[in-house]
């Protein structure tokens, strides 16, 4: 059977219930994860491609379903330290959560909004490209 769930299902234990509503024993023996965030299976690749370096690795960020923020020099600093930032610009929800980007568009983690200020939650270490 097919599923569409939210993060946190657990999918075993479904099938299980399941079960045991028809009055039967079962599990699960396979699942197949078919969506994540934006992302389908049919964008995935085979062992073969990886084995011959033919493919593309998606950007974390990608497979987060947060609104996203994107920070000058100067507060892109404040936050890779920990720091609030009090903000003046944005009118997010309070206690919505983000992703944050410097102003070259790298990923810098999650952060939440809460009364006008953005905290860091999760900070991702980001290293420039060198080439």
């Amino acid at each position: 059977f097919t599923v569409r769930c939210s993060k946190g299902t657990y999918i075993r234990s479904l099938g299980e219930e399941i079960a045991e509503k028809l009055n039967l024993f079962g599990y699960v023996t396979e699942i197949i994860r078919t969506h994540i965030c934006d992302h389908s299976i049919s964008q995935s690749y085979e062992i073969q491609d990886i084995e011959q370096n033919s493919f593309i690795l998606l950007p974390i960020h990608s497979f987060i379903a947060l609104r996203e923020i994107y920070l000058d020099e100067q507060k892109t600093k404040c936050i890779m330290l920990g720091k609030l930032i009090r903000d003046t610009v944005y009118n997010f929800p309070n206690n919505e959560k983000l992703k944050m980007f410097d102003s070259n568009y790298n990923f810098l983690g999650i952060g939440v909004y809460e009364n006008k200020i953005l905290k860091p939650l999760r900070l991702i270490k980001f290293i420039p490209n060198l080439s």
